[in-house]
């Protein structure tokens, strides 16, 4: 018996199998502050074969003044200047100064809407989910507005770290903002104050990629999608990107044979990206202001291992002279094959 407001818990005619053990738990609190030190005497234990530990059980239980305690929220862009809608990584470091540890931190993160959901300030593709010793998980969609962190933990008098990639779809100045009380614990401690970032997008182009399913068994393939975003005032023409598949072959990634789908290209221009090879290339392509294309490849390895494929900040080429001042960056990762298993298909999942 454990009645709610009252001050002692009884547990009667119970079993224990030799060579097990059982488990009570009861949801405690305390109406001041303090520390208060829980003690089971053996004398207090009793059963049919009239055994008893040798000392007291003891378990201590600190009661702090929530109104006393409080967490801080800081949150920043690196690099705090993008073109093009190239990628940020945003950092939210959540810090804890009391003398209590605080358990179930959560909050979600409105990032600011140009005109419609989706335009603005939004999640980039990968996400980079990091969540470092903060515990917990990052949840949201590429694209979206909106992530939400759930379940984290932080010792007394510590701090820690997530971290996550952003761009912008528009050009201009955002600021991203967690206001004042948005997140909670499972005490009730929050943060008084907000916690705010500006990221600026300045017209430009930007390239990034993707690997859609990540990860992969050996000898099935993964579709490495490769985005172009012009978010300046003046159409391109005369595109030109070419990407290298990481590794030396035969341990590397090459564009997958059929039955894997076939290359795609709305970028317009020539793609060139022969199964069997290394080289992902677009040549003559056309991008309107404002606007993206993306280009579709079926990519695979016989090796396991992680296969880092990056296309160098200023790799882009075009009539106008604009290219990517940042890098474009995705790991995939190859499995090894399990026993009987066959390669093939899209397998994986990111």
């Amino acid at each position: 018996t454990a009645a709610t407001g009252a001050t002692s818990i009884s547990l009667t005619n119970a079993l224990i199998l030799a060579g097990q053990s059982c488990r009570i738990e009861v949801f405690m609190t305390g109406t001041a502050t303090g520390v208060y030190t829980n003690t089971i005497p053996p004398a207090n234990i009793t059963n049919n074969e009239n055994r008893r530990p040798a000392n007291d059980l003891t378990a201590t239980l600190t009661v702090a003044n929530v109104a006393n305690l409080s967490m801080a929220v800081v949150k920043g862009f690196n690099p705090l200047t993008v073109f093009g809608g190239s990628a940020s990584t945003l950092s939210i470091q959540l810090i804890n100064s009391s003398n209590v540890a605080l358990t179930g931190i959560a909050f979600t993160d409105n990032m600011p809407v140009d005109t419609t959901p989706g335009t603005g300030m939004i999640l980039a593709n990968p996400l980079n989910f990091n969540v470092g010793t903060c515990g917990g998980t990052l949840s949201g969609t590429p694209g979206s507005n909106t992530f939400s962190f759930n379940g984290g933990s932080l010792p007394a008098d510590s701090r820690c770290t997530l971290t996550l990639s952003v761009t912008m779809t528009v050009n201009g100045n955002l600021t991203n903002i967690i206001p004042a009380n948005a997140v909670t614990t499972i005490s009730g401690t929050s943060n008084p104050d907000p916690a705010e970032a500006s990221l600026t997008n300045l017209p430009g182009v930007s390239v990034s990629k993707f690997f859609f399913s990540n990860s992969i068994t050996a000898g099935s393939h993964s579709l490495l999608t490769i985005t172009i975003q012009n978010t300046g005032n003046v159409p391109l023409s005369g595109l030109s990107l070419r990407d290298t598949l990481p590794g030396t072959l035969p341990a590397g990634l090459v564009v997958a044979n059929p039955p894997a789908p076939s290359p795609v290209n709305n970028c317009g221009g020539t793609l060139s990206a022969v199964a069997g090879t290394q080289i992902i290339q677009l040549t003559n392509g056309t991008l309107a202001l404002s606007s993206s294309c993306a280009i579709v490849v079926a990519v695979t390895g016989s090796t396991p291992g992680n296969y880092q494929n990056t296309i160098p900040a200023g790799t882009l080429g075009s009539d106008q002279g604009a290219t990517n001042h940042d890098a474009a960056t995705d790991t995939l990762v190859v499995r090894p094959r399990s026993v009987g298993g066959g390669g093939g298909g899209n397998t994986g999942g990111n």
